[in-house]
Protein backbone atom coordinates (compact mmCIF):
# COMPACT_ATOMS: atom_id res chain seq x y z
CA UNK A 1 0.00 0.00 0.00
CA UNK A 2 0.86 3.30 -0.80
CA UNK A 3 2.60 5.54 1.97
CA UNK A 4 0.14 8.10 1.66
CA UNK A 5 -2.48 5.76 1.71
CA UNK A 6 -1.40 4.30 5.09
CA UNK A 7 -1.30 7.61 6.32
CA UNK A 8 -4.64 8.42 5.31
CA UNK A 9 -6.40 5.57 6.61
CA UNK A 10 -4.63 6.02 10.16
CA UNK A 11 -6.05 9.72 10.46
CA UNK A 12 -9.29 8.95 9.35
CA UNK A 13 -9.75 5.93 11.63
CA UNK A 14 -8.30 8.01 14.92
CA UNK A 15 -4.99 7.00 14.78
CA UNK A 16 -3.64 10.71 14.13
CA UNK A 17 -1.09 10.82 16.56
CA UNK A 18 0.16 7.20 15.18
CA UNK A 19 0.04 8.14 11.72
CA UNK A 20 2.47 11.27 12.87
CA UNK A 21 4.79 9.02 14.77
CA UNK A 22 4.98 6.18 11.50
CA UNK A 23 5.63 9.19 8.98
CA UNK A 24 8.55 10.40 11.22
CA UNK A 25 10.05 7.36 11.81
CA UNK A 26 9.49 4.80 9.35
CA UNK A 27 11.77 3.55 6.77
CA UNK A 28 10.74 3.94 3.12
CA UNK A 29 10.96 2.02 0.06
CA UNK A 30 10.09 1.65 -3.66
CA UNK A 31 6.75 -0.19 -3.81
CA UNK A 32 5.03 -0.59 -7.23
CA UNK A 33 1.60 -2.02 -8.69
CA UNK A 34 1.24 -4.47 -11.84
CA UNK A 35 -1.37 -3.16 -14.03
CA UNK A 36 -2.52 -5.80 -17.12
CA UNK A 37 -1.49 -4.10 -20.08
CA UNK A 38 -1.06 -4.79 -23.36
CA UNK A 39 2.57 -5.77 -24.77
CA UNK A 40 2.03 -3.37 -27.90
CA UNK A 41 1.38 -0.64 -25.87
CA UNK A 42 4.38 -0.60 -23.99
CA UNK A 43 7.66 1.45 -25.29
CA UNK A 44 11.13 -0.19 -25.47
CA UNK A 45 12.66 -0.30 -22.33
CA UNK A 46 10.13 1.41 -20.25
CA UNK A 47 9.29 -0.58 -16.56
CA UNK A 48 7.38 -3.43 -17.77
CA UNK A 49 6.53 -7.26 -15.98
CA UNK A 50 5.96 -10.29 -17.69
CA UNK A 51 5.84 -10.30 -21.44
CA UNK A 52 9.43 -10.17 -23.66
CA UNK A 53 12.31 -8.24 -22.75
CA UNK A 54 13.62 -5.59 -24.12
CA UNK A 55 17.29 -6.19 -24.70
CA UNK A 56 20.31 -4.97 -26.43
CA UNK A 57 20.12 -7.07 -30.10
CA UNK A 58 23.74 -8.49 -29.14
CA UNK A 59 22.61 -9.81 -25.49
CA UNK A 60 21.99 -13.33 -25.59
CA UNK A 61 18.58 -14.78 -23.66
CA UNK A 62 20.20 -15.74 -20.14
CA UNK A 63 20.08 -19.41 -19.76
CA UNK A 64 20.76 -22.24 -17.12
CA UNK A 65 21.89 -25.37 -18.31
CA UNK A 66 20.66 -24.65 -21.97
CA UNK A 67 17.33 -23.78 -21.35
CA UNK A 68 16.20 -20.14 -21.10
CA UNK A 69 15.29 -18.35 -17.72
CA UNK A 70 11.78 -17.33 -17.24
CA UNK A 71 11.92 -12.93 -17.81
CA UNK A 72 10.42 -11.68 -15.19
CA UNK A 73 10.55 -7.47 -15.07
CA UNK A 74 12.88 -5.00 -16.13
CA UNK A 75 12.98 -1.93 -14.21
CA UNK A 76 13.45 1.36 -15.81
CA UNK A 77 16.43 3.33 -12.92
CA UNK A 78 15.19 6.52 -14.33
CA UNK A 79 11.42 6.04 -12.74
CA UNK A 80 12.64 5.35 -9.55
CA UNK A 81 15.48 8.10 -9.17
CA UNK A 82 13.20 10.42 -7.78
CA UNK A 83 13.08 8.33 -4.94
CA UNK A 84 15.44 9.43 -2.35
CA UNK A 85 15.93 6.15 -0.79
CA UNK A 86 17.20 4.74 -4.35
CA UNK A 87 19.99 6.75 -4.21
CA UNK A 88 22.56 4.42 -3.85
CA UNK A 89 21.22 2.47 -7.70
CA UNK A 90 22.71 3.80 -11.02
CA UNK A 91 20.83 7.07 -11.82
CA UNK A 92 20.18 5.50 -15.10
CA UNK A 93 19.83 1.96 -16.79
CA UNK A 94 18.00 -0.81 -17.07
CA UNK A 95 17.77 -4.28 -14.96
CA UNK A 96 15.78 -6.86 -16.02
CA UNK A 97 15.38 -9.82 -14.35
CA UNK A 98 15.02 -13.46 -14.80
CA UNK A 99 14.42 -16.46 -12.60
CA UNK A 100 13.63 -20.51 -13.60
CA UNK A 101 9.83 -20.40 -12.94
CA UNK A 102 9.38 -24.22 -13.59
CA UNK A 103 11.60 -25.62 -10.95
CA UNK A 104 11.76 -22.37 -8.81
CA UNK A 105 14.49 -22.62 -6.85
CA UNK A 106 14.56 -22.01 -3.14
CA UNK A 107 18.01 -20.62 -2.57
CA UNK A 108 19.30 -22.76 0.21
CA UNK A 109 21.37 -24.99 -2.32
CA UNK A 110 24.83 -23.66 -3.34
CA UNK A 111 23.57 -25.19 -6.56
CA UNK A 112 20.97 -23.20 -6.80
CA UNK A 113 23.63 -20.28 -8.34
CA UNK A 114 22.99 -19.11 -12.59
CA UNK A 115 19.13 -19.89 -11.70
CA UNK A 116 18.58 -16.60 -11.75
CA UNK A 117 19.95 -13.77 -13.62
CA UNK A 118 19.88 -9.53 -12.97
CA UNK A 119 20.98 -8.06 -15.78
CA UNK A 120 22.28 -4.14 -15.75
CA UNK A 121 22.14 -2.41 -18.87
CA UNK A 122 23.92 1.24 -18.35
CA UNK A 123 23.27 2.69 -21.58
CA UNK A 124 19.42 1.06 -23.18
CA UNK A 125 19.81 4.41 -25.35
CA UNK A 126 21.89 3.49 -27.59
CA UNK A 127 19.59 0.68 -28.87
CA UNK A 128 17.43 -2.02 -27.53
CA UNK A 129 14.95 -4.41 -29.30
CA UNK A 130 12.19 -6.78 -28.26
CA UNK A 131 13.34 -10.37 -28.22
CA UNK A 132 11.17 -12.56 -28.84
CA UNK A 133 10.82 -16.09 -27.11
CA UNK A 134 13.54 -18.54 -27.99
CA UNK A 135 12.08 -20.65 -30.57
CA UNK A 136 11.84 -24.61 -29.88
CA UNK A 137 12.09 -24.09 -25.99
CA UNK A 138 9.09 -24.70 -23.37
CA UNK A 139 9.52 -21.31 -21.44
CA UNK A 140 7.01 -19.95 -18.99
CA UNK A 141 5.83 -16.46 -19.81
CA UNK A 142 3.45 -14.36 -18.22
CA UNK A 143 1.05 -11.59 -18.65
CA UNK A 144 1.88 -8.35 -19.65
CA UNK A 145 2.30 -5.38 -16.69
CA UNK A 146 3.09 -1.92 -16.70
CA UNK A 147 4.70 -0.81 -13.60
CA UNK A 148 3.27 1.74 -11.45
CA UNK A 149 5.59 3.31 -8.37
CA UNK A 150 4.87 4.68 -5.30
CA UNK A 151 6.67 5.08 -2.25
CA UNK A 152 5.90 2.42 0.66
CA UNK A 153 6.78 1.83 3.96
CA UNK A 154 9.08 -0.95 4.99
CA UNK A 155 8.27 -3.73 7.55
CA UNK A 156 7.75 -2.84 11.02
CA UNK A 157 6.17 0.42 10.81
CA UNK A 158 2.97 -0.94 12.44
CA UNK A 159 4.66 -0.86 15.91
CA UNK A 160 6.48 2.10 15.96
CA UNK A 161 4.47 3.89 17.39
CA UNK A 162 4.21 1.64 21.08
CA UNK A 163 7.53 2.78 21.48
CA UNK A 164 6.55 6.54 22.05
CA UNK A 165 3.41 6.15 22.95
CA UNK A 166 3.07 2.67 25.46
CA UNK A 167 -0.64 1.89 24.70
CA UNK A 168 -2.20 -0.56 27.14
CA UNK A 169 -3.21 -4.07 25.57
CA UNK A 170 -6.87 -3.27 24.86
CA UNK A 171 -5.55 -0.29 22.84
CA UNK A 172 -2.80 -1.98 20.89
CA UNK A 173 -5.76 -4.88 20.38
CA UNK A 174 -8.06 -2.32 19.16
CA UNK A 175 -5.66 -1.03 16.31
CA UNK A 176 -4.15 -4.60 15.40
CA UNK A 177 -8.23 -5.00 14.30
CA UNK A 178 -8.29 -1.58 12.75
CA UNK A 179 -5.17 -3.18 10.53
CA UNK A 180 -6.98 -5.87 9.11
CA UNK A 181 -9.81 -4.14 8.16
CA UNK A 182 -7.64 -1.93 5.81
CA UNK A 183 -7.62 -2.86 2.02
CA UNK A 184 -4.96 -5.75 1.28
CA UNK A 185 -2.19 -4.91 -1.41
CA UNK A 186 0.98 -6.90 -3.25
CA UNK A 187 4.42 -6.53 -1.28
CA UNK A 188 6.60 -5.63 -4.36
CA UNK A 189 9.49 -3.70 -3.06
CA UNK A 190 13.09 -2.26 -4.20
CA UNK A 191 15.33 -2.00 -1.34
CA UNK A 192 14.26 -1.10 2.05
CA UNK A 193 13.61 -3.91 5.13
CA UNK A 194 11.79 -6.93 4.82
CA UNK A 195 10.29 -9.13 6.53
CA UNK A 196 10.13 -12.95 4.87
CA UNK A 197 7.35 -15.00 5.56
CA UNK A 198 9.41 -17.62 7.50
CA UNK A 199 12.22 -15.50 8.54
CA UNK A 200 13.28 -12.51 9.66
CA UNK A 201 15.51 -10.28 6.81
CA UNK A 202 18.36 -10.61 9.25
CA UNK A 203 18.06 -14.61 8.99
CA UNK A 204 17.67 -14.32 5.52
CA UNK A 205 21.40 -12.11 5.03
CA UNK A 206 22.31 -14.94 7.00
CA UNK A 207 21.52 -17.49 4.38
CA UNK A 208 22.55 -15.27 1.77
CA UNK A 209 26.02 -14.99 3.40
CA UNK A 210 25.95 -19.02 3.85
CA UNK A 211 24.56 -20.46 1.11
CA UNK A 212 26.31 -17.77 -1.08
CA UNK A 213 29.48 -19.33 0.20
CA UNK A 214 28.66 -22.87 -0.14
CA UNK A 215 27.03 -23.85 2.61
CA UNK A 216 23.81 -26.08 2.42
CA UNK A 217 21.00 -24.62 4.30
CA UNK A 218 17.79 -27.04 3.48
CA UNK A 219 16.80 -29.80 5.30
CA UNK A 220 17.19 -33.48 5.07
CA UNK A 221 18.60 -34.93 2.14
CA UNK A 222 21.94 -32.81 1.70
CA UNK A 223 24.74 -32.17 3.45
CA UNK A 224 25.33 -31.71 7.63
CA UNK A 225 25.11 -27.89 8.13
CA UNK A 226 29.14 -27.02 8.87
CA UNK A 227 28.15 -24.91 12.30
CA UNK A 228 31.85 -23.71 12.36
CA UNK A 229 31.94 -22.85 9.20
CA UNK A 230 28.71 -21.17 9.60
CA UNK A 231 30.41 -19.22 12.40
CA UNK A 232 33.32 -18.01 10.72
CA UNK A 233 31.06 -16.84 7.76
CA UNK A 234 28.25 -14.96 9.50
CA UNK A 235 30.10 -11.45 10.36
CA UNK A 236 29.68 -10.82 6.66
CA UNK A 237 25.86 -11.42 6.21
CA UNK A 238 25.50 -7.10 7.31
CA UNK A 239 27.25 -6.90 3.69
CA UNK A 240 23.94 -7.68 2.23
CA UNK A 241 20.58 -5.77 2.04
CA UNK A 242 17.16 -6.37 -0.16
CA UNK A 243 17.56 -5.54 -3.59
CA UNK A 244 13.95 -6.61 -4.81
CA UNK A 245 10.86 -8.32 -3.43
CA UNK A 246 8.51 -9.97 -5.74
CA UNK A 247 5.10 -10.93 -4.33
CA UNK A 248 2.57 -13.49 -6.22
CA UNK A 249 0.45 -11.23 -8.47
CA UNK A 250 -3.06 -12.20 -9.92
CA UNK A 251 -2.81 -9.77 -12.86
CA UNK A 252 0.70 -10.39 -13.95
CA UNK A 253 -0.12 -14.45 -13.20
CA UNK A 254 3.23 -14.80 -11.37
CA UNK A 255 3.02 -17.18 -8.30
CA UNK A 256 6.40 -18.11 -6.11
CA UNK A 257 5.58 -21.64 -4.39
CA UNK A 258 2.29 -21.69 -3.02
CA UNK A 259 1.40 -17.75 -3.03
CA UNK A 260 4.96 -16.71 -1.66
CA UNK A 261 7.46 -14.49 -2.45
CA UNK A 262 10.83 -13.70 -4.75
CA UNK A 263 13.62 -12.10 -2.44
CA UNK A 264 16.75 -10.83 -4.35
CA UNK A 265 19.68 -9.94 -1.81
CA UNK A 266 22.96 -7.98 -3.25
CA UNK A 267 25.98 -7.42 -1.32
CA UNK A 268 26.51 -3.64 0.16
CA UNK A 269 30.02 -3.25 -2.51
CA UNK A 270 28.00 -5.04 -5.36
CA UNK A 271 25.10 -2.87 -5.34
CA UNK A 272 27.75 0.51 -4.80
CA UNK A 273 29.71 -0.72 -7.84
CA UNK A 274 26.33 -1.84 -9.88
CA UNK A 275 27.40 -5.51 -9.85
CA UNK A 276 24.66 -7.06 -10.02
CA UNK A 277 26.46 -10.89 -11.44
CA UNK A 278 26.05 -11.89 -7.46
CA UNK A 279 22.53 -11.41 -6.76
CA UNK A 280 21.24 -14.19 -4.80
CA UNK A 281 17.71 -15.02 -4.30
CA UNK A 282 15.63 -16.97 -1.69
CA UNK A 283 12.25 -18.10 -1.84
CA UNK A 284 9.42 -18.31 0.65
CA UNK A 285 5.94 -19.39 0.57
CA UNK A 286 2.71 -20.28 2.87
Amino acid sequence: MKQADITEHLRKGGYEAYADIIEAQAERSVGFHMIPTDESDLSLGCSKAGGSPDLPPNCSWPCYRGKPLGFILQISLEDISRFHHCKELPNNGLLSVFYNYVDQPWGFDPRDRRQWRVLYIPEPERGLKRFALPEGDTIWTFRSCALEFHEALCAGWVTIPFETLNPEKQEINKYFSFLLSLPTDSSHQILGRTNGIHSTGQEMKRECQWVSNGLFCGGGGGPAFDQKRAQELEPGADEWRLLLQLDTDENSTMEWGDRGQLYFWIRDEDLGQGDFTDVWVILQCL
